[in-house]
C-alpha cells in the first residue's frame, strides 16, 4: 500500500486570514506601557514596557518585556521570561525562570532565585555588574577567559546596593554602583 495525494491542495475553509492575523496580533503594541518620571507598579499577566526612563519599576507577570530604558531602577518577577532591551545606567532585580538582555550598557543586574547551569543570556552588552549567576555572554563566548562585558559583585556588593535601592536617587544611580 503507498500513500498519494489526489487533487490540488485545498486550503482550510474557515480561516479568514487577514481576521486571524488581527486577532493573534492585535495587542502586540496596543498593551504596551511607556513610564517616564514615575514609581510604577504593575502585576498583569504579561507586561510590555516600551520605555522607561528615571522611574522605579516594580512589574509582577508570567512574562515580561522591557525596552528603551535608562536611569531606572526595576524590581522584576516573572514566573516566566523576562526579556531587556536597549537599556542604559539601570539597576535590575530579577526572578524569572530565564533572563535575555540585549544592547544594556552601564547597568547593575542582580538575578535572584537562580540554579547554577541556568545561565541568563546577555548579547551586545556593555560595562554590566551581575551577581555571582552563570552567564552566557554571546558576544564572548569562551569559557576558559573573562568577559570583558561584565564584571561579577561580590554577595557584600550585592547586599550593599539592595539596601541602597530605596533611597537612591534616580540620576545617581551609576555613581552608586560603578
Amino acid at each position: 500500500m503507498s500513500f498519494k495525494f489526489v487533487g490540488d491542495p485545498q486550503p482550510p475553509a474557515n480561516l479568514n486570514k487577514s481576521k486571524h492575523d488581527t486577532d493573534a496580533f492585535s495587542n502586540l503594541r496596543s498593551d504596551s506601557i511607556t513610564v517616564v518620571d514615575d514609581d510604577y507598579k504593575l502585576t498583569s499577566n504579561h507586561i510590555y514596557i516600551s520605555k522607561f526612563s528615571n522611574s522605579r519599576l516594580s512589574l509582577e507577570s508570567m512574562s515580561i518585556h522591557l525596552q528603551n530604558g535608562n536611569n531606572s531602577i526595576c524590581n522584576i518577577q516573572s514566573s516566566g521570561p523576562v526579556f531587556i532591551q536597549n537599556a542604559i545606567n539601570c539597576i535590575f532585580v530579577i526572578s524569572c525562570h530565564q533572563a535575555r538582555l540585549h544592547h544594556i550598557k552601564d547597568s547593575t543586574v542582580i538575578v535572584e532565585n537562580r540554579d547554577k547551569g541556568n545561565p541568563i543570556i546577555i548579547e551586545n552588552c556593555t560595562q554590566l555588574l551581575i551577581n555571582d549567576v552563570d552567564v552566557d555572554d554571546f558576544n564572548h563566548p569562551s569559557k576558559t577567559t573573562k568577559s570583558p562585558n561584565y564584571n561579577v559583585l561580590s554577595s557584600e556588593e550585592v547586599l550593599r546596593i539592595k539596601q541602597r535601592i530605596p533611597t537612591m536617587e534616580l540620576h545617581n544611580i551609576n555613581q552608586c554602583t560603578f
